[in-house]
């Protein structure tokens, strides 16, 4: 567009469907027209999610989710020789345990 007054740009983005007035938008101009900021999308929100948590879990600060993944200990292959239901009354067994306070 050529010379993008206010009201021409607002029009247009009102056009576009959203909800945008000319005083919206002299402000956008007036602070250089800083880029709206974008959010993660789920799985990246969901892997530093992760990736925070780790050190939590782990008790080490250098942990991340890929690092617990790709790490073989002697406990990640005792759990990996479990069946489901194993795994599910061990998580149960956790779980009642840390509700309780006893562990």
């Amino acid at each position: 567009m050529a010379n993008p007054s206010t009201r021409r740009v607002a029009t247009r983005l009102r056009q576009a469907g959203l909800s945008v007035s000319h005083m919206q938008v002299a402000r956008w101009r007036n602070q250089g027209w800083r880029p709206v900021a974008q959010k993660d999308h789920p799985l990246n929100a969901a892997r530093k999610s992760l990736d925070d948590a780790m050190p939590l879990l782990t008790g080490n600060p250098n942990t991340t989710a890929n690092v617990f993944l790709e790490k073989k200990t002697a406990e990640r292959e005792a759990l990996e020789q479990l069946t489901d239901k194993e795994l599910l009354n061990q998580a149960v067994r956790e779980i009642a345990t840390t509700a309780s306070g006893s562990g």
